[in-house]
């Protein structure tokens, strides 16, 4: 019936996906309370789950129909901070810490063949968010506050797919060369 048969196996993607939208809010309103973008808790729980595909076109496109004008004091804004670290910090902090609390507490298990440097680079992935994010932060802003959340999300998109990545290509394990098949040496 395939992986998440076992109970301990299902709750570990439960755990993480608690974190990943409770913290990220947390983030946010800690960076906001009392301020006109305290509305915008909702924007770095939002998830994007296609959000590796593209990469490099994906943010100028996102950009261009978000309408954002780009200045580098934009990024510099109470509201694009917060929205960015939502996503950068937030979400790597409540996956990791979710899924270390059900795995500590033995109501999951970590996959075989995954450890903790897998679970970090994935969960710096979980920070992607371009369609959500935007159509939430459309909703709960306007004006100029709409727009800095609107730079905070394609920084914080951009700063965590590269974080991501770069993690996973550190941790993931290596295939070993197959029998008989000579590596390139330079």
């Amino acid at each position: 019936m395939g992986e998440l048969q076992d109970l301990r196996q299902a709750v570990l993607p439960i755990a993480a996906a608690l974190g990943r939208m409770l913290i990220p809010a947390e983030v946010y309103l800690m960076l906001q309370w009392g301020e006109p973008g305290a509305r915008g808790w909702g924007i770095p729980m939002a998830t994007d789950i296609a959000f590796v595909v593209g990469f490099l076109i994906m943010p100028v496109f996102a950009l261009a129909n978000a309408g954002v004008p780009i200045q580098a004091a934009a990024f510099l804004d109470p509201v694009a901070i917060a929205t960015a670290l939502g996503l950068v910090i937030g979400k790597p902090v409540g996956i990791l810490l979710f899924s270390w609390l059900a795995v500590k507490f033995k109501l999951a298990r970590l996959p075989e063949g995954v450890n903790w440097g897998v679970i970090l680079g994935g969960s710096f992935l979980a920070g992607i968010g371009f369609t959500m994010a935007l159509f939430i932060s459309g909703l709960a802003l306007s004006g100029p506050v709409l727009d800095a959340a609107k730079v905070g999300v394609m920084a914080g998109s951009a700063l965590s797919a590269i974080a991501g990545m770069t993690l996973l290509v550190i941790f993931l394990p290596k295939p070993s060369p197959i029998a008989g098949q000579h590596t390139a040496t330079m």
